[in-house]
This record gives structure tokens, C-alpha cells and sequence, in this order.
């Protein structure tokens, strides 16, 4: 039985576990983009594989896109009304 415990234990604070578990989850996302016609391009990507590198949270990292998506609402000009 302590054997059992050791193994659940080793599976799910393995790092090499946790990687593979987030790069398949990252894959079915970006299938799921793709599938809307909205593909994820390289700067995506490369912004994902920043926070896998830097280890952000996953409330960082919403935050952090939330902020990003913000930004880019307020600069954009006003599209003129009809």
C-alpha cells in the first residue's frame, strides 16, 4: 500500500509529468483555436512558452493577458458611428 501512495505521490509532483500534462493541454487549446478560425500565430506561441519557461501561475497569467487585451481596447481608435 505505501508503495501505491509513493507512486500517486511521484505522478503527480513529477515535473516531467507536469510538463507533459501542460503541453498536451496547450496542444488541445491550440487545436481548439484552430478548429474557430482563430489559430494561435508564433507571437501566441512564443508568449505560452514564455510563461512554461518562467513558471507563471496560472492567475498570472490570465492577468497578465487581461491587462494585454486592455490595452490593446484603449488604444485602438473609435471605429465612427453610421
Amino acid at each position: 500500500m505505501k508503495y501505491l501512495a509513493f507512486l500517486r505521490l511521484f505522478r503527480y509532483n513529477n515535473p516531467m509529468i507536469k510538463a507533459d500534462q501542460n503541453n498536451r493541454k496547450f496542444r488541445e487549446a491550440s487545436h481548439l483555436q484552430a478548429m474557430e478560425d482563430n489559430p494561435l500565430d508564433a507571437a501566441d506561441k512564443a508568449l505560452f512558452a514564455m510563461f512554461e519557461r518562467e513558471g507563471w501561475s496560472p492567475e498570472r497569467r490570465r492577468n497578465y493577458i487581461l491587462e494585454q487585451a486592455d490595452a490593446r481596447v484603449l488604444n485602438e481608435p473609435v471605429p465612427a458611428a453610421e
